[in-house]
């Protein structure tokens, strides 16, 4: 099985739908040459054929949980990735190494579909590059517990916009904002993570992939 993008990206007016209002400038602004840089990866599993757009809607994107610590992002439900290592040949290169690090899936588990829209978060002066991934076989997750505190598969479908709702979060610099919020069974998911989703919904929601 394969999956491709058949349409251009929604791009940041997707993002948008799930950005805090403070984010929001950044979206559309150029990425400063200062920027920190990191990547992320979606990985999405079949659970069914993907034959239509609902069929699509229930495949399972894999999230992590961040361990609490005193710094940003403690707690968060995110994806596997992080930092660019010098080593890594690209950003995908660097992905795929979070990926292994933190769940056990190596890159030859894993199909490359497509890299996202480029997230700037200006608190922690990160630009984020995120991809999206089909997982090509049934290998087994394998969290490090080093690396994060665990991990879960949810349903593409509960990642519509339209039914997230506005809660206050810190937002790395100790300062409680809004910024809008999916809730589920005991996860919140917001920030960088949900605007990624959010980009994800709106391919699948639009048509824009293709399953061979």
């Amino acid at each position: 099985m394969n999956l491709k993008v058949t349409k251009e990206l929604p791009g940041a007016p997707a993002n948008i739908e799930m950005a805090p209002p403070y984010l929001v400038p950044a979206l559309t602004a150029e990425t400063p040459d200062t920027a920190r840089r990191a990547a992320v990866m979606a990985v999405l599993t079949p659970v069914n054929a993907g034959g239509t757009k609902q069929e699509l809607l229930d495949w399972e994107v894999l999230l992590t949980q961040r361990h609490c610590y005193n710094g940003a992002h403690s707690g968060q439900v995110s994806f596997p990735g992080g930092k660019r290592d010098r080593k890594d040949a690209d950003f995908w290169a660097t992905a795929s190494r979070e990926t292994f690090e933190e769940v056990g899936l190596a890159g030859d588990r894993l199909q490359k579909v497509a890299e996202l829209t480029r997230i700037f978060i200006p608190l922690t002066n990160f630009a984020i590059h995120p991809f999206l991934a089909l997982r090509l076989d049934n290998a087994p997750i394998l969290p490090n517990p080093r690396e994060v505190a665990g991990y879960h598969n949810f349903p593409l479908r509960l990642f519509d916009p339209g039914l997230a709702r506005m809660m206050d979060f810190d937002c790395s610099d100790g300062i409680n904002r809004p910024a809008p919020v999916w809730l589920y069974e005991g996860y919140s998911i917001w920030g960088a993570t949900a605007m990624v989703l959010s980009e994800i919904f709106r391919l699948a929601d639009g048509d824009g992939f293709a399953v061979f």
